[in-house]
């Protein structure tokens, strides 16, 4: 009896937290709004928490999951990235506005009087251009890494259609990756928004650095003044960063793989080794011209 009384009050707990972490009492405007929008595996909680960690900032999670009910771990890390959708970009923009809220997409959240938001996506990235249309006035990040780091992780956590081989998996997460990347960098709607690597942010790379991203942010958006990475953010796991099996990624998967990046063209930015090898924004422009 006191066990089935324990069990209980702790599930009560556990449901008051989610009740009261979605409890939002002032509407941030769009022109306080940061979206990291990225790709599964790329380091976007990692970056959104550093924006997040900022007192008085709201952070949304994965807002794109919700029209499609994608709200537990297990069937986000199943379902492929989907194509455009009119709702995905809808409850993006309406998460930018401060119009969203849930057990799913404040689960993270702590804060209840706001004064700006982060937004954190990786489903996200087949809307940039129609987002960047309704919400224009939103300051938009892109972060991308490495395509075989990013399937590499998907295939180490078993993130993929247990029908297929581990071999299929990698390359089909590469081709992806490679099709909507190119997608949305060429996309003129989006010509206004931030790309970033995690290479560079993380200092594995030469190109813009953390510190000099987040001043950019400070210098250019009068409500992100207070902005700064310290060390204890920057060093601590994610709340995305899950323990995996190990597993190899063999040579003549690369091999497959590089193809797509050599056809998209991304192999001016990433490299067969997993080596970044120019800068980020250097790419960018060369794309867009």
């Amino acid at each position: 009896m006191i066990s089935r009384v324990r069990h209980h009050l702790r599930y009560r707990r556990r449901r008051v937290g989610v009740w009261w972490r979605s409890q939002v009492f002032r509407r941030v405007p769009a022109t306080n709004a940061l979206w990291v929008c990225s790709w599964q595996r790329s380091g976007s909680t990692w970056l959104a928490e550093q924006f997040a960690a900022l007192p008085g900032t709201r952070y949304v999670y994965e807002p794109a999951n919700t029209p499609e009910g994608i709200v537990t771990g297990e069937s986000a890390a199943l379902v492929p990235v989907p194509s455009e959708s009119s709702a995905i970009s809808s409850v993006i923009a309406d998460a930018l506005r401060g119009r969203v809220r849930g057990h799913w997409v404040d689960q993270f959240n702590t804060s209840h009087f706001p004064r700006r938001t982060v937004v954190k996506d990786v489903r996200g990235l087949p809307q940039l251009g129609a987002v960047c249309s309704l919400v224009p006035e939103a300051t938009v990040l892109v972060l991308v890494r490495h395509p075989f780091d990013c399937a590499a992780s998907v295939v180490r956590l078993g993130w993929y259609d247990p029908s297929i081989s581990p071999r299929d998996a990698f390359v089909n997460e590469v081709q992806r990756w490679c099709h909507w990347h190119s997608r949305a960098v060429s996309d003129p709607r989006a010509a206004h928004v931030r790309w970033c690597s995690y290479e560079e942010l993380a200092g594995h790379s030469d190109g813009t650095s953390l510190d000099e991203l987040m001043e950019s942010i400070r210098t250019s958006h009068r409500v992100w003044r207070a902005l700064q990475s310290t060390r204890t953010t920057r060093e601590q796991r994610s709340a995305t960063d899950f323990a995996s099996a190990d597993i190899t990624i063999a040579e003549e998967w690369r091999d497959e793989a590089f193809n797509f990046l050599e056809a998209s063209g991304w192999s001016d930015l990433y490299g067969r080794d997993s080596r970044q090898r120019q800068p980020i924004e250097q790419f960018v422009a060369q794309r867009r011209n």
